[in-house]
């Protein structure tokens, strides 16, 4: 399998290639050569929805992806430690499901992916020479499961730039905790900024003589791809709720902030011809909703929401999906609605579902709860993803007006919060010249 680069100047590569590079020197993203035929594959699986299904199922996936690069065995090593924890379904009502991503080392969605990448870049870390080094910006949750997922990867150095005063308290601590091969930047800007600080690394050719300089945001085809076996799971899963569920039948409601999972599931979508249908649920900085109704692309001036993950104004991985459609916006909108979802709906869905249902989402899942409300009423399954434990953010306690330390914690023994964690954050600039002048005294 060869992937090549969305603007099509860079020559195509190999996946070990692709991950060891993050990018393109374009600056377009990574795209698989040919969209593999997982339709029979994945009906034979035994979808008993444990943690040896997940393997199997994400072995299943990757293989055809890693072809050339890593065999099998390989693939499953990689795997075994990204999905050794539950992926559950919970039904909230009738007709709507959350499926639930926060189970995790880091609580947050991005573990799976996380874990997969760090363990593939160990693994090539022994046939290269160079110093591998990791660079990549984080909204919020992205930070805590690459700095969870490479925890100990000592082979390789970890820089992680996120927004001064954008991400919650929580977040931060998993950010920064100190770790021997992690360095916490604070950035003096938005999401946006440290993004564009991170892909300026990524392209620049000094650093790249000196150590492998790739990134473990979702552009990086190794956090990506793995998102894939979530949509199989929440898929299969509802079978048991509502036998079976024709073509079309079944939404998936995704909070969509750089867009990187709901790339993933609708490129499972094509390869194992599912017939879903999808929502990206969006708070008031995505661009998308507006491309999808007006047909024009506006990047927009990131400003702080509830939902601070998803605080992006030019989210890259829709590239991947104007890609996966050839850049037809009717051939999108054919799979993919886009909604906005403002700060008030956020509150007024964490209360309603805690008053109603004694459940508690966290802001990112609250935005696609707010719609999966109204789709629901169709009386056809809806599934909204789960992104998220909601005591990671601190918003939660001025929401609900109530003593939550009196609420049943869902943090799996070992994953709770530490009474005092170490932090080691530098506050810099939204200037390059610092960030590389960090990235060459870790190289």
């Amino acid at each position: 399998m060869n992937y090549y680069s969305t603007k099509r100047i860079s020559e195509p590569v190999g996946f070990k290639e692709a991950v060891l590079l993050g990018q393109p020197d374009d600056g377009g993203l990574f795209f698989p050569s040919e969209i593999p035929d997982l339709a029979e594959r994945l009906s034979g699986l035994d979808n008993n929805h444990d943690a040896r299904c997940a393997e199997e199922l994400t072995v299943e996936i990757l293989k055809s992806y890693a072809v050339g690069s890593l065999d099998e065995e390989q693939v499953y090593e990689a795997v075994k430690d990204a999905t050794d924890f539950p992926i559950p379904i919970k039904r909230l009502n009738e007709n709507l499901y959350l499926l639930e991503l926060f189970h995790g080392p880091s609580q947050a969605f991005k573990d799976v992916g996380a874990r997969f990448m760090s363990r593939c870049l160990s693994y090539f870390a022994k046939s290269v020479s160079q110093k591998i080094a990791v660079i990549t910006a984080t909204s919020g949750d992205t930070g805590g499961a690459v700095a969870a997922g490479f925890d100990g990867a000592d082979e390789v150095e970890v820089i992680i730039l996120y927004p001064k005063g954008m991400v919650s308290s929580y977040q931060e601590e998993q950010i920064a905790a100190r770790r021997k091969n992690v360095t916490a930047l604070e950035v003096d800007g938005t999401f946006d900024d440290c993004q564009s600080l991170a892909r300026s690394a990524l392209a620049d050719q000094e650093l790249r003589k000196r150590a492998l300089i790739t990134s473990a945001n979702s552009i990086n085809i190794a956090r990506w791809l793995p998102q894939q076996i979530y949509y199989w799971l929440g898929y299969s899963q509802i079978q048991k709720h509502h036998k079976h569920v024709e073509n079309n039948e079944l939404t998936f409601i995704v909070p969509s902030g750089n867009f990187g999972n709901i790339a993933s599931g609708l490129l499972l979508n094509k390869s194992a011809n599912l017939g879903i249908q999808f929502v990206a649920a969006c708070n008031l900085n995505s661009p998308v909703p507006e491309f999808l109704l007006k047909g024009e692309y506006k990047v927009k001036r990131v400003r702080p929401t509830l939902s601070n993950a998803m605080d992006v104004g030019n989210p890259s991985n829709f590239t991947r999906i104007m890609e996966l459609y050839d850049g037809d916006i009717n051939k999108i909108k054919n799979n993919l609605t886009a909604e906005a979802v403002t700060d008030e709906n956020i509150s007024v869905t964490i209360k309603s579902c805690f008053e109603k249902s004694d459940y508690i989402p966290d802001p990112h899942t609250a935005v696609g709860v707010f719609i999966g409300e109204k789709l629901a009423e169709r009386s056809k399954p809806v599934i909204v993803l789960a992104t998220a434990h909601w005591r990671k953010f601190d918003c939660i306690k001025e929401i609900l007006q109530t003593d939550l330390n009196n609420e049943p914690d869902l943090f799996k023994a070992g994953f709770g919060r530490q009474e005092d964690p170490d932090i080691v954050k530098t506050t810099i600039p939204a200037d390059y010249s610092k960030v590389k002048e960090i990235i060459n005294s870790k190289i």
